[in-house]
C-alpha cells in the first residue's frame, strides 16, 4: 500500500482551518452567552388589582447595571383573573455599542396611591444618570390608563405643570409619597 504524501504545505492549511474553525466556535459561544437573559418579577396589590412588572435582561456579569431587553406592566384583577398590559415608556435602543437593544429606561419603582374617589399608580423610570430625562413618573388608573407623564410622550403632554394638576386634581397626596414606593429588582440572583 502506497503511503499518502502530505506536503509541508497541505499541514500549513489543515492547521489553519482548525484554528478558524476553534476561533468559530469560541467566539460563537461568547455571543449566545451575551444573549442569554433571566426574567425578573415584582408585585404589588393595588385595591382588587395585582400590579405585576415583569422585565427581562442579560445575563451578562461584567456589568454592574442590568441591561434589559423587555419589561411590561401587568394589571390582573383578583375578581375576574383579567389582565390588561400597559406598555412602558421605554424604547429599545442600540446605545453603547451593546451587541443587543436594550432599553433606555426602567420602570424602577411603583407605588398604589389612595386619590379622592380611588387608587392610581405613581411608575417611577430610570435610564441612568440625575436629569429630567433619566428619571421621570407616571400617572396611571387601575384600568391601565396613562393620565400624566413628566416625558414627552407621543400623543400625551408631558410637561411637569400637566403632571402636577393632574396629581392634584385626583387628589393624591399632597407630600409625595415616597414611603409608599417598592423597589423593583432588576438584578440577578445569584
Amino acid at each position: 500500500m502506497k503511503k499518502p504524501n502530505i506536503r509541508r504545505k497541505d499541514l500549513t492549511q489543515i492547521f489553519s482551518l482548525l484554528i478558524i474553525i476553534f476561533l468559530l466556535l469560541f467566539v460563537n459561544h461568547n455571543c449566545s452567552y451575551a444573549q442569554e437573559t433571566y426574567v425578573k418579577s415584582t408585585e404589588i396589590k393595588c385595591e382588587n388589582i395585582i400590579v405585576k412588572i415583569k422585565t427581562e435582561c442579560s445575563s451578562d456579569s461584567m456589568r454592574s447595571f442590568p441591561f434589559c431587553v423587555s419589561q411590561e406592566i401587568l394589571l390582573t384583577s383578583a375578581n375576574d383573573a383579567r389582565t390588561i398590559r400597559i406598555p412602558t415608556s421605554a424604547k429599545l435602543t442600540k446605545e453603547n455599542n451593546n451587541s443587543i437593544p436594550t432599553l433606555d429606561a426602567l420602570v424602577s419603582e411603583i407605588a398604589c396611591v389612595k386619590g379622592y374617589k380611588k387608587s392610581y399608580l405613581l411608575i417611577g423610570y430610570y435610564g441612568g444618570g440625575n436629569c429630567d430625562e433619566c428619571e421621570w413618573y407616571e400617572i396611571c388608573d387601575l384600568a391601565g390608563n396613562k393620565l400624566a407623564s413628566r416625558k414627552k410622550i407621543k400623543g400625551l403632554k408631558g410637561s411637569y405643570e400637566k403632571f402636577k394638576k393632574t396629581y392634584e386634581e385626583l387628589g393624591l397626596p399632597k407630600k409625595w409619597p415616597r414611603s409608599l414606593f417598592v423597589d423593583v429588582n432588576l438584578m440577578k440572583d445569584k
